[in-house]
């Protein structure tokens, strides 16, 4: 996943052309699921 490689959640929601909000929200629901994603902004 790009966001565990340092990409910015801004440049993230750009790229897909989604809001940074979406963003956000995919990345809580993902940790929700179990997922292992990094913590802080590298």
């Amino acid at each position: 996943m790009a966001y565990n490689h340092g990409v910015p959640q801004k440049t993230l929601a750009v790229q897909y052309g989604i809001s940074d909000r979406s963003v956000k929200r995919l990345i809580a629901n993902a940790r929700k699921s179990g997922l292992q994603l990094r913590t802080r902004a590298i």
